[in-house]
């Protein structure tokens, strides 16, 4: 058997006629030809074949009874499966009339009656391949119908067109999606370069224009990204992506490109950048968008040889509005002070020229209640100092907040370019070193950079270092004023000083090392430590039989506002044996100012422990004399800048009169310190002050020292009552 015999054995033919003997001979002769063979007697019969099994083709005869062949093409036309199914129809053979009326109803072919067997066997094979090359040409054309409608709707879902464009015929098509992103449809414009350019945002054409200029010429894919301009007067962004493909023949190349809707992708960049590069609350840059836009600057500046400065502004104490009036307010705060130094560096200052399109990248919030303000191509260093005001002037100004009128004042470090430093991370550091300085100066100025400032940046940096450490290494040491007791003439009293005496940087004043103590925090258990060890040694002293009734210590404002404070000092007295009446401890009038209420409060729960309390440095506070009554306290310490020109300046001695009178009414005790010499301790002898403390009875010493100086006090009243 031949291969093609082989290949038709699985060919089924359905043989629809009513004629017994036509069957019976079309049977004979097809299954002789390899082909299987299923039979109708009528076009009802056929069709239910047809439910059952799909043939590969039908020879049906035209005149039948219920339904004849006509019927019958036209519903198997109409099944699934029967479009494309060959149908060969028998006719008679003059008649035409029936040959067209097959052919309307949807015949592949015809033959006639009678049938010549041999050359229908060929005939069908025919068909058969016909019909096969047609279903796959079919298929072929559906695949690229389905293929087509899939590329359509993938470039529907994705916002991405295509198009095809000829430079030297000035010619150009667009995919649908195209006229889709343009809002248009086909009738509406004729594809060309410049119906393309019409609908370019102006700002963007020259762009385009050179662009497309340039795709022309060159071999690679490029892109470019801009506006377009819609019907309903909105703008979108697009995204070009081309590549230049010459033909092989002498022929004009091709430029086939796309183009994409990327106006969410546009958006979403932005509010990524915004997050990345703007503060959130005041809608300011932040502080890498700040750097960012300092170092163009700066390189601007070195192009150009022109000079740019740099401020840093704090708000002075931010954290007492926030703890006040809560975090809330205190954003609000924040807010205020962005819009107006927004306001302060308005386009056309008369120091600085603007440039950057958008005025808000002059002023930067860099976090917290810091602010930096960038000032480009200044004519003069000091005219900076006209800005600087501005800004000073403008935030002194009360900001009314939740209700509340709150005024605040700011600290400004200025760095100028090219003097103090000459790039971004320079001139920003230098910036902040000088804002640091003048907020130490005492708050509410500017402070312009000098080198100087960074030496002392370093020794400051350098001592915290060290005193982070200091008090587990065992470098701190208490040494002891006496307090002379003007009545008996006895040395029963001694303020505790704490000393630092460092291996590599040798001894640091308490002047240098306390502030940096309260600004990092250690002053907390360097507190701590010098109480409990006050306590300590003032035990072993009256172990002793040393008639050192009490030791004062100075209290910080970090430790006064512990809420656990008093049970801190009431811990120390326990754990070292010493009676409460043992210790003072001395406050300052400024600390005890700042919160009345609270500082009454923890006042009580220290005397309730049995401490005794003193108010240091007294006269120099606020409205001192007001509330003194609402304070248990008991003594008050005449500050040594009264006590120095109390026999020379006759308002220190009226102030000084003044506190003793005071004192004595509310029976309270008075320890003038600062005593210098002999002429001032006959004045406060005179005046029946109750102890005296300076360096004319002794400067502070170690506690063996101050052992010896008290028996030697000791003695010497012994000697005279001999």
């Amino acid at each position: 058997m031949s291969a093609e015999t082989k290949s038709e054995m699985q060919r089924v033919i359905l043989v629809v006629d009513d004629d017994d003997t036509t069957r019976m001979l079309a049977r004979r002769s097809l299954e002789l030809s390899g082909f299987e063979v299923l039979e109708a007697g009528d076009g009802v019969a056929a069709l239910e074949i047809l439910d059952r099994r799909l043939p590969d083709i039908i020879l049906l005869d035209v005149d039948m009874p219920r339904l004849d062949g006509f019927g019958t093409c036209t519903q198997v036309r109409a099944r699934p499966g029967g479009g494309t199914l060959p149908i060969l129809m028998v006719t008679s053979f003059e008649d035409s009339a029936s040959i067209d009326h097959a052919y309307a109803a949807g015949a592949t072919d015809f033959t006639t009656k009678p049938i010549n067997w041999s050359l229908l066997n060929h005939r069908i094979r025919y068909l058969l391949r016909a019909s096969e090359t047609l279903n796959k040409l079919t298929r072929t054309a559906q695949d690229l119908t389905r293929s087509q409608a899939r590329l359509d709707n993938a470039q529907r879902i994705a916002h991405l067109g295509n198009w095809e464009w000829d430079p030297s015929e000035d010619w150009m098509w667009w995919s649908d999606e195209v006229y889709r992103i343009l809002g248009l449809q086909p009738a509406d414009v004729v594809s060309s370069p410049a119906a393309w350019l019409e609908r370019v945002h102006p700002e963007d054409l020259e762009a385009v224009k050179t662009w497309f200029a340039d795709t022309e010429q060159g071999p690679a894919s490029t892109s470019i990204i801009h506006r377009v301009l819609l019907p309903n007067g909105s703008e979108c962004y697009v995204q070009h992506q081309s590549s230049p493909t010459n033909f092989a023949d002498s022929r004009s190349g091709l430029v086939y490109g796309t183009v994409q809707d990327v106006t969410e992708r546009v958006h979403t960049e932005d509010k990524v950048r915004k997050l990345a590069y703007y503060d959130g609350l005041t809608n300011l840059p932040n502080r890498e968008s700040f750097t960012e836009r300092l170092a163009q600057e700066v390189a601007r500046a070195k192009r150009h040889a022109r000079r740019l400065s740099v401020l840093f502004l704090d708000v002075d104490d931010f954290k007492r509005i926030n703890d006040t009036l809560g975090h809330s307010v205190g954003d609000l705060l924040l807010k205020g002070v962005a819009k107006r130094l927004r306001d302060c560096l308005r386009i056309g200052d008369t120091v600085t020229r603007i440039e950057c399109s958008q005025g808000e990248h002059q002023v930067a919030r860099l976090g917290g209640d810091e602010f930096t303000i960038l000032l480009v191509d200044l004519r003069e260093g000091e005219d900076v100092a006209t800005v600087v005001n501005r800004v000073v002037e403008r935030l002194s100004l009360p900001f009314t907040l939740s209700g509340n009128e709150t005024y605040i004042t700011p600290s400004i470090g200025v760095a100028l370019y090219p003097e103090d430093g000459e790039d971004a991370e320079t001139l920003l550091k230098n910036a902040d070193t000088a804002m640091y300085f003048a907020k130490r100066a005492g708050k509410n100025r500017y402070q312009f950079y000098d080198e100087s400032l960074n030496t002392v940046a370093l020794r400051r940096l350098t001592l915290d270092g060290h005193l982070r450490r200091a008090l587990e290494r065992g470098e701190f040491a208490i040494h002891y004023q006496p307090q002379l007791d003007l009545t008996t003439g006895c040395i029963n009293a001694a303020e505790a000083l704490l000393r630092w005496h460092n291996p590599e940087l040798g001894d640091i004043l308490p002047l240098e090392f306390i502030p940096l103590a309260e600004e990092n925090g250690m002053i907390i258990p360097i507190g701590e430590w010098v109480i409990r060890t006050a306590c300590a040694q003032a035990k072993a002293w009256r172990d002793e039989g040393l008639c050192v009734r009490r030791i004062a210590v100075n209290v910080s404002v970090a430790q006064f506002l512990q809420t656990n404070f008093a049970g801190i000092v009431k811990k120390a007295l326990v754990d070292t044996g010493l009676e409460p009446v043992g210790l003072e401890l001395e406050v300052t009038e400024s600390l005890l100012a700042k919160d009345v209420e609270g500082s009454v409060r923890t006042l009580h729960a220290l005397k309730q422990i049995g401490v005794q309390l003193s108010i240091d440095d007294f006269g120099t506070g606020y409205s001192s004399m007001s509330y003194l009554k609402n304070f248990p306290v008991d003594r008050l310490k005449i500050d040594r800048s009264f006590v120095k020109g109390v026999t020379s300046d006759p308002d220190d001695e009226a102030i000084t009169m003044a506190v003793l009178s005071m004192a004595k009414s509310m029976r309270l005790g008075v320890v003038a310190e600062g005593v210098e010499n002999q002429e001032q301790l006959n004045f406060f002898q005179e005046k029946l002050c109750d102890q005296v403390q300076g360096y004319y009875l002794s400067h502070p010493v170690p506690p063996e020292d101050l052992a010896d100086l008290v028996k030697e006090y000791m003695g010497s009243k012994k000697s005279r009552r001999a």
